[in-house]
């Protein structure tokens, strides 16, 4: 079964299992997710989380930029909607970097948001060498 590339999922581990990897009490968190592939078919797949950056690791910020049919300055409104609203969600992200199923081939990069409880994965393509997702995981 091939995964999407980028989706949604549910990962089966809680914020204090997190925190035990953040802290560096463990090197690997094994997990597992839950991703809804078609409307009523949803799989599991296992995970090894590697790194975990918790929202007090992470400094970012969003610039946006808007270009649509109406004024300017209804476009400078909503970018600056949308820089607010990024900004909160930034606050909550935790940021995984890890391998699917035991397989270190199988990067995936994986953003979690506290403040919405939504959890968004990605996985590499296959336009790109695996050393391009896994140096961004910080797995190489």
């Amino acid at each position: 079964m091939r995964l999407p590339v980028t989706g949604i999922l549910k990962l089966e581990s809680q914020e204090a299992q997190w925190r035990i990897l953040t802290r560096g009490l463990i090197n690997k968190l094994e997990t597992t997710a839950l991703i809804e592939i078609e409307t009523d078919r949803t799989i599991r797949i296992k995970l090894v989380i590697k790194k975990i950056f918790s929202p007090e690791q992470i400094n970012c910020q969003a610039r946006s930029f808007f270009v649509t049919d109406l004024e300017k300055r209804v476009n400078n409104g909503l970018a600056q909607i949308d820089e607010f609203f990024s900004g909160l969600l930034m606050k909550s992200q935790w940021i995984f970097a890890g391998y699917i199923d035991n397989r270190e081939d199988a990067p995936i990069l994986i953003i979690h948001y506290s403040l919405i409880n939504i959890t968004i994965y990605t996985q590499k393509l296959n336009s790109e060498n695996v050393s391009d997702l896994s140096s961004i995981a910080g797995l190489n």
